[in-house]
């Protein structure tokens, strides 16, 4: 797991601990204001109003915030879809509390004391969304702990590359260059930057430039002592991603839903396509269910199969199971 996947995973842990902190705030608040209303003691528990069974209430609502917002990204939504997931979050949480409570005959809370509880949470959750898409917002300008980088080539894959990083200035990356191998291409515009020279200039622009992480958006058979120049990386301790050609990628994304995954087949480095799901464990589920409703099937058509049987041996001749 590199780098920029480490920091998304640690930002989703901790956007969704700030939820459930702003789930513990909100329990306490409405608490202490049902207290106050009904001019009762300050203790958190109160069977009268909210008793031990309100962490259901906090599952029931992390449950949803997973449903609504498990694909969220800050930078790709409006803010009204923000308070729009937030108001279904609150409403259907709250009703399905309400359910659970009569159903399960728990009383887990006063009526009120839920009602309060989903207009806190409410708030509380689409100011913290807003301040989250307003702070990444102002991230994406200014740039954060920043990456410098370089990118080796200069066609379809760099521009493609070149074009994501400048859309997503959030990532924290900077292309500080971009050399190619052919000489001949030195001084050429690739969306909007210039290359600065071939692969004699690479040491120069790793030291120079203090590239902390290198792309090679082209195949490994162009790049002149390729072995070398990993081996050169490995030593100063400079990460180094290797882009694979998009043809294939988009065809079987595009037209057939596969997506690839890397993986070493017999000690061998491959980018893998799976037809269908490579998950061991859930084929050898899928399998053992197969097998025990096919068994349950059989015996339930077990008469039915005897008195076919009786029926072939009397009007046929020949055995009554067909075997190849």
């Amino acid at each position: 797991m590199n780098i920029v996947q480490q920091r998304i995973r640690t930002f989703r842990f901790t956007d969704r601990l700030i939820d459930l902190i702003l789930l513990f705030i909100s329990i306490y608040t409405v608490a202490l204001v049902e207290r106050i209303y009904n001019t009762r003691s300050f203790q958190m528990i109160d069977v009268y109003s909210l008793n031990y069974f309100f962490f259901i209430i906090i599952i029931i609502w992390i449950v949803l915030i997973q449903i609504f917002e498990h694909d969220l990204v800050y930078r790709r939504i409006a803010m009204w879809q923000i308070i729009r997931n937030a108001l279904f979050i609150s409403f259907i949480g709250v009703t399905t509390s309400i359910t659970v409570d009569i159903l399960l005959e728990l009383e887990m809370f006063n009526r009120l004391t839920i009602a309060l509880f989903g207009l806190f949470s409410f708030f509380l959750l689409s100011l913290k969304r807003c301040g989250m898409k307003y702070f990444l917002s102002y991230i994406r300008h200014e740039g954060f702990d920043p990456k410098n980088i370089l990118i080796i080539g200069s066609h379809k894959r760099a521009k493609r590359l070149i074009l994501e990083f400048n859309n997503h200035r959030e990532y924290g990356i900077r292309i500080q260059g971009i050399l190619d191998p052919d000489p001949h291409r030195t001084g050429k515009n690739v969306a909007g930057l210039i290359i600065a020279g071939d692969m004699s200039q690479f040491q120069k622009q790793i030291h120079q430039k203090e590239i902390d992480e290198v792309f090679f958006a082209l195949g490994l058979s162009m790049i002149p002592n390729s072995e070398d120049i990993f081996k050169y990386l490995d030593t100063i301790g400079v990460s180094y991603h290797i882009m694979l050609n998009e043809s294939v990628h988009i065809y079987t994304e595009k037209y057939l839903n596969i997506v690839p995954n890397t993986s070493s087949y017999y000690g061998i480095p491959m980018v893998t396509f799976n037809s269908i799901s490579a998950n061991h464990i859930k084929l050898y589920m899928k399998n053992c269910i197969e097998k025990i409703l096919a068994f349950i099937l059989l015996i339930l058509c077990l008469p039915i199969l005897l008195l076919f049987g009786v029926l072939i041996k009397c009007t046929s001749t020949g055995s009554i199971l067909f075997k190849q």
